[in-house]
């Protein structure tokens, strides 16, 4: 998983390690361009990982961090993969 990821999931988490100023703080708040990020970060993932491993890693973050839009994510992912990982996307 992305460093920035990991940030964002501190934020949601709620302990005092990350000070955030608003009446309710989440990761929400911070901002992300999902499609920019997950566009690149697809393309990255695409190159290193096996078929079932880029799907669910694909599919974990979508839902995590954007899933109201999750249908253009995954077409998102499908562009990015193989032959091999797009049928891996299948069904997702």
């Amino acid at each position: 998983m992305p460093a920035p990821a990991g940030t964002l999931r501190r934020i949601d988490k709620g302990d005092d390690t990350i000070v955030f100023f608003a009446d309710e703080g989440g990761s929400w708040q911070v901002g992300v361009d999902w499609r920019a990020v997950f566009c690149a970060y697809f393309a990255s993932l695409a190159q290193t990982t096996d078929p079932e491993e880029y799907a669910s890693t694909a599919v974990a973050l979508i839902d995590e961090f954007e899933s109201y839009d999750r249908d253009r994510h995954l077409r998102a992912a499908r562009a990015a993969g193989s032959p091999a990982q797009k049928k891996a996307l299948r069904g997702a």
